[in-house]
């Protein structure tokens, strides 16, 4: 579902076509407010729809089975655990592990869920966390991916009942 924001001009210098009345500014600026809020809406909306899946191949089976052997393996002494074959797959196919593998279309909702999945596990299992350190590029990358994904997610409209 699209966010509908407004087109206003008079809130800007770059954009405004002439010295805006002091209520057209505050429109503008009042807006502008409310087109933020929703925009930040829909990007955590779509965070949470793809947090809901975080480990899934923890979760489900055959992945779930394939770490519980790899775990008690790795508990053992018998592998070392990130040389494992669930280890590999589950760093493939979850999006958020982007310092074994960046998705092209790495985005913002990666890194944070990189960040949170990190700082939980690391204060529940031990108190430690692990650094994180993302090369300049990923980063950047993930802003742009970002920015894309919610200009896709936004239809700017000339007023608040426009239905278009």
């Amino acid at each position: 579902m699209a966010v509908k924001i407004v087109k206003h001009t008079e809130g800007d210098s770059r954009t405004a076509r002439a010295i805006p009345t002091i209520t057209e500014f505050n429109e503008a600026n009042i807006s502008h407010y409310w087109d933020v809020n929703k925009v930040a809406n829909r990007f955590w909306e779509l965070a949470k729809d793809q947090y809901k899946s975080h480990d899934y191949t923890k979760r489900y089976d055959p992945e779930r089975s394939e770490f519980y052997r790899d775990l008690c393996s790795a508990i053992d002494g018998m592998l070392k655990f990130d040389k494992g074959t669930w280890y590999r797959k589950h760093c493939k196919m979850e999006r958020h592990h982007l310092d074994e593998n960046v998705p092209q279309n790495v985005n913002m909702i990666d890194v944070l869920e990189m960040i949170f999945d990190r700082v939980a596990a690391g204060m529940a299992r031990g108190g430690t966390i692990y650094p994180i350190k993302l090369p300049e590029d990923v980063l950047n990358q993930a802003i742009q991916n970002t920015v894309e994904m919610l200009k896709n997610e936004i239809e700017v409209v000339d007023d608040e009942h426009d239905e278009s």
